[in-house]
């Protein structure tokens, strides 16, 4: 049987790689984003921003209400 704090590190481990993973995906993006920036023709650069939009989602997180108690 696991000991309660291997489980919490376990978590703890997770939730760490998880938050790593959210921001190189943020880098990426904004990066990406930037490139898409330097495209002169205007539906060119629409088209990229699209590409990356779907790559990456929009970056504007979802508006959750806390829960009620």
């Amino acid at each position: 049987m696991k000991s309660p704090s291997s489980s919490l590190l376990a978590i703890a481990a997770f939730l760490l790689a998880s938050c790593s993973a959210l921001e190189r995906d943020s880098s990426a993006r904004e990066w990406q984003r930037a490139e898409c920036n330097r495209v002169i023709d205007s539906t060119d650069r629409e088209r990229c921003m699209k590409r990356v939009d779907d790559m990456y989602g929009s970056g504007v997180p979802e508006r959750r209400d806390p829960p009620k108690r």
